[in-house]
C-alpha cells in the first residue's frame, strides 16, 4: 500500500500480489469525478445481481458495445428495443430499419415463410 500527497500527485496505490477480495455487508458506492476504467487482462470478467435489476445509464453521451472477434448473446423472457428516431439492424449487405414513418428491408433477396 502507497500514498503520495505532493500536490497534483496525490494518489491512494494498492497493490495484491495474488488475489484481492472486499466484502461489503450493506450498500457500497463509488463516485468518480473523471474517467473510470478496468482492464482485464486474462481470464474472464463476471457480474452477477443474485435479486433485483441491473441498470447501465448514461445521461449525456453515448454507449457502444464492441466484441471485434466472438459473438455477442442476448437470451431474455422478453426484449425490447427502443429507439425514439430509429433502429437499424445490419448484417453485411443486409439491413432492417425502422423509423417512426416506415419500415425499410434492404437485401439482395428477402425471403418470407408464412
Amino acid at each position: 500500500i502507497r500514498f503520495e500527497d505532493k500536490k497534483g500527485q496525490e494518489e491512494i496505490y494498492i497493490h495484491a500480489e495474488k488475489d484481492k477480495t472486499v466484502a461489503v455487508s450493506n450498500n457500497r458506492t463509488v463516485t468518480v469525478h473523471n474517467d473510470d476504467t478496468l482492464t482485464v487482462e486474462k481470464g474472464n470478467r463476471k457480474t452477477t445481481v443474485k435479486e433485483k435489476d441491473d441498470t447501465h445509464e448514461v445521461t449525456l453521451g453515448n454507449m457502444q458495445v464492441s466484441v471485434p472477434v466472438g459473438s455477442y448473446t442476448l437470451d431474455a423472457k422478453s426484449v425490447s428495443i427502443d429507439g425514439q428516431i430509429g433502429v437499424k439492424i445490419t448484417c453485411g449487405g443486409s439491413s432492417i430499419e425502422l423509423l417512426p414513418a416506415m419500415i425499410t428491408i434492404t437485401s439482395p433477396l428477402v425471403k418470407i415463410n408464412c
